[in-house]
């Protein structure tokens, strides 16, 4: 069953933000709806600008944030896998 969730890719993300919205419909405190639109954004996130030399950036809303990882083009999709401060360490998916 993990297996299968994994495999899903970034759909799970999506599954995961639709379950949090409905547990905020039946639950309200605003609370959950915060999680959900995390894992929206996470299921979206792709990079802005392409990956040269080490860094690059993405954008997440209206911000964009500095990510540092292996040369990727803009539009991939990536993984954060850790912060340093106001960057972003990412690897490709």
């Amino acid at each position: 069953m993990v297996d299968w969730i994994v495999s899903l890719g970034a759909w799970n993300w999506f599954i995961l933000a639709v379950l949090l919205f409905l547990l905020e419909v039946l639950a309200p405190g605003v609370f959950m709806l915060w999680l959900g639109l995390s894992a929206l954004i996470v299921g979206i996130f792709t990079l802005d600008k392409p990956i040269v030399d080490g860094t690059g950036a993405v954008r997440i809303d209206d911000t964009i944030w500095r990510v540092s990882g292996p040369d990727c083009p803009a539009g991939s999709r990536v993984r954060v896998a850790g912060a340093d401060g106001a960057n972003l360490r990412v690897e490709a998916v």
